[in-house]
This record gives C-alpha cells, structure tokens and sequence, in this order.
C-alpha cells in the first residue's frame, strides 16, 4: 500500500509524541524525588509518587497536544488527527485515575490484615502449653515428652522472628499490588494508543481520500482493511467512487454532444451574418455586370468587392477563434508562483489610458502547479474584458484590481487569483450563462469565446471559477487553484 503524505507526517508526529512521553516519565520521577519521597521511602511509596506526579503531567500534555493540533489543523487545513489524543485522555480518567484510590484501599486493606494476624497473642498459649505438659508427671525421659517440648520450642523461634515478618509481608504485598498496578496503567496506556489510532487512522485515510475526490480522483480507492463500522463506511466509500466514476463519464459524454450541438447551432447562426451582405453584394455586382448601359460598374464592383472582403474577414476571424478553442493544447503544468505571472501581466496594463490598474499580491504564496502560457491567456481575457466593461461607462474613472491571496474554504487552502474592475457588472441572471461558447454580453462586438477559454484554463487546472458583484461596483471574477499537499505548511 502506498504511504501519502499525511501518513508520513503522521507517524513522524508519533515519534515526537513518544519523545515527549518519555520526557515526561522523567519529569515525574525527578519531581516526586525532589518533593514527595522521603530517603527512606518504600519502593512502592515511590511508585505510587512517581503516578501521581505523572498523571496530571500526562493529561496536561495530551490535552496541549491536542488543542495545538487542532489549532494547526485551522490553520494550515492540513490533513491530522487529533482524535487519538482526545481518546488517549478519556482512557486516562476512566482507566487510571479511578484505580488509584482502588490500589490505596486494596494496599490498606491487605496491610491491616496481615498486621490483624501478627497482633494475636500466642506467647501465652505456649507457655500454657509447656506447663500443663509438665503437670501431666510424664517423665523426661519419655519420648512424648521430648517430642512435645521440642515442637514448642519451634514454635517459640518462629515467634521469635515474627516482628521480622510482620515488616517483611506487608511491604511485599503493597510492593505486588504496586507491579501488578503498574503494569495495568502501561497496558492501559498502550491499549488507549492502539484503540485510539485504530480509529482515528481510518478515519483520516477516508477524509484524505474524500478530498482526493474533491479534487476530482474519481479513481481514488482506499485499500484498508477495518473492522465493524469504519470497514462497512471504507466499502461503501469504495463503492460511491466507483458509481462516481461512470456517472462522470456518461455526463462528460452527454455535455460534450450537448455542448458541441450547442457550438454547431450558434457557429451556423453566427457564420449566417456575414454571409447575406455578401450574397447581396455579390448579387448586385452581377446584376450590373449583365446590364453594364446603367454605368456606375466601376463603383459598385468595387463596393462589394469591399463589403465582400470584409465579411470574409470577419468569416476568417472567427473560424479561427473557433479553431482555437477546439484545440487548446494539453496543459503541461510546473510548480511556480502565481504571484510572478499576476505581477507580469499586471506590469502590461499599468498605463492603459483611462484605468487604472492596481497589483496586490500576497507575497507568501506557495508554488502550485500551472501551465504558464494558459495562465497568461486567462488573465489576459479577464483583464481586457474588464478594460471592456470600464468602457460602457466613460464618464467615470475606471479601476481594475488584480490580486493574489491564501483562500481557506470548508477546511483547505486553495491560492485565489481575483480580478475586479468598476464597470457596469453583469446581471445575477446572466452569471450562469457568460462562460457558454458563443454567448456575449456585448452585442455584436463580442465573439462570446473569450470567457469559454477562462474556463476550460480553470478546468484543465482542477481550479474553480466564480462571478459575483464587485465591491468597485463591476464584475469580480474569482479562481480558487487547489494546493497541493506536500505543498502545505503543517
């Protein structure tokens, strides 16, 4: 399986996250021997101070590691997970914190017991003992007699030791109960970690893999194996890319007849305009060639000749806008920075009479990947477009803003390429229709092609392309090209 980036990023944050558990163990020790174990303190009294300087030190850090992720996560609109710390915590105050009076009381208990044991009495029942078997007039010399006062002679040296045992099994037993709790809060911790990231990974993998397909991999597939709901979640998400994928090929399909139906239908229209002052012109020449007695021949021919050769002209511009916008090459995006090919073409319409052009670029823009000479051309058409607009209204002062900026939108970062200008606008109705083919805004002095090339430069980028009211008054038109991963700032 293939490691993106986000899961390279991500094991390198655990090795930190480790670094900084194991400066934490360390810390505790240090501040428990420092403040809360005495020199003669037992091994589980240090245990049991080293956990209670640890505890609250751990959550404390969990709780600032996931706040400064979640921050970064804002921030950046990178791909992290927060959840394992968030889950590592809930494990933490339901697991540990709880067990801590439980061990307390259970070492008590046990302690008191034991000491319950040694407290009772049996020195005085030995010494009864030896008594009555001396009262009984058995002789010394008898067997039973040596056997009775040897085993209460054994007796009397395991009392004698027993102050030592009463110190010795009461501390073994706390010094148990502490391993034994000891090692259920290391497999609590390691179960918390395992659990945590056995969620949380799958989830993050299926939100890359969504904005994969946001970003228009239709062919995105998540190979990761998972259990109960996250598997069910993982097939399903499968599954919804792969109808995705024929459906976006049968609507390509279908917008690319309609679309071209569309072309043919308005290219006809368009090609008919010129072709009847042609015709009449050719006509008219004809006609007065038959019947040269009327006179003028010289001026008429020459009049249609010229009316003749500017339609033709006009024919031949616009097949060949045509021409251009059946073949737009293939991009051949590099990583480069937006911020130097807007500052370029800015440069060239500083001193456009009657507008004024102003250039704010953002200057912190990361490379992302771009065909330059595409890009070029589109900004070109949205600029002159916006000369264009400023000139339907020659009694005011025209402005133009072209302009770069970080754009965060639903969590990602995309770099925004905005033009405004202070002309008329375009009407809220007309927004959805302004980058159809054919279609102009201007009459007869547009060929309606200019804006169709905008978009199939945004589309060919996996950008996004929208038109809106400016704040100067005119048009505001707004690209949003996606950053690519390895590309972010974590």
């Amino acid at each position: 399986m293939t490691t993106t980036p986000w899961q390279t990023e991500e094991r390198r944050i655990y090795l930190r996250d480790i670094y900084f558990l194991i400066f934490i163990v360390i810390l505790s020790i240090g501040l428990a021997e420092l403040f809360l174990v005495g020199e003669d303190a037992e091994p589980v009294d240090r245990i049991l101070s080293y956990l209670m300087v640890f505890v609250p030190l751990g959550a404390i850090n969990l709780l600032a590691h996931y706040y400064y992720r979640n921050r970064r996560i804002r921030a950046t609109g990178t791909l992290r997970t927060s959840l394992r710390y968030r889950l590592s915590l809930a494990f933490m105050v339901v697991a540990i914190i709880p067990s801590i009076p439980i061990f307390l009381i259970s070492s008590n208990v046990a302690e008191h017991l034991v000491g319950a044991f040694f407290e009772v009495d049996v020195r005085d029942a030995i010494d009864r003992s030896q008594k009555i078997i001396r009262e009984t007039h058995i002789a010394e010399s008898h067997p039973e007699y040596k056997d009775s006062i040897k085993k209460i002679d054994r007796v009397g040296v395991s009392l004698d030791n027993r102050e030592q045992w009463k110190e010795r099994i009461p501390a073994r037993i706390r010094m148990g109960l502490g391993l034994i709790f000891l090692f259920m809060i290391c497999a609590s911790l390691v179960g918390a970690v395992w659990l945590a990231s056995s969620i949380s990974t799958p989830i993050v993998t299926i939100a890359a893999a969504t904005r994969e397909v946001t970003d228009g991999r239709l062919d995105t597939r998540i190979e990761m194996e998972a259990e109960g709901e996250l598997g069910i979640l993982i097939d399903s998400f499968n599954q919804m890319t792969v109808e995705l994928q024929s459906l976006r090929t049968r609507l390509l399909h279908s917008q690319r007849v309609a679309a071209w139906q569309e072309v043919a239908k308005r290219l006809a229209h368009e090609i008919k305009n010129p072709l009847t002052p042609i015709q009449l012109s050719a006509d008219r020449m004809v006609r007065r060639l038959e019947r040269p007695e009327k006179g003028d021949l010289q001026q008429i021919v020459s009049s249609g000749a010229r009316t003749i050769r500017e339609q033709v002209q006009i024919l031949k511009t616009m097949v060949e806008e045509f021409a251009d916008f059946a073949r737009m090459p293939e991009p051949r995006p590099v990583l480069q920075s937006l911020d130097t090919i807007a500052g370029e073409i800015g440069a060239l319409y500083q001193s456009v009479p009657g507008v004024k052009m102003e250039i704010r670029l953002a200057g912190n823009l990361p490379d992302i990947e771009l065909d330059k000479n595409m890009v070029v051309g589109m900004i070109n058409n949205l600029v002159k477009n916006a000369i264009e607009a400023i000139a339907a209204k020659p009694d005011e002062p025209g402005r133009i803003v072209l302009s770069t900026a970080l754009h965060t939108q639903a969590g990602r970062k995309f770099v925004m390429l905005r033009v405004e200008d202070s002309g008329p606008g375009i009407d809220e109705g007309m927004r959805d229709r302004v980058f159809e083919p054919y279609y102009s805004t201007k009459g007869e002095h547009g060929s309606g092609l200019g804006l169709a090339l905008v978009e199939r430069t945004v589309l060919d980028h996996n950008a996004r392309i929208t038109v809106s009211r400016s704040a100067l008054g005119g048009a505001e038109f707004r690209i949003l090209f996606p950053i690519p991963m390895e590309g972010r700032k974590s």
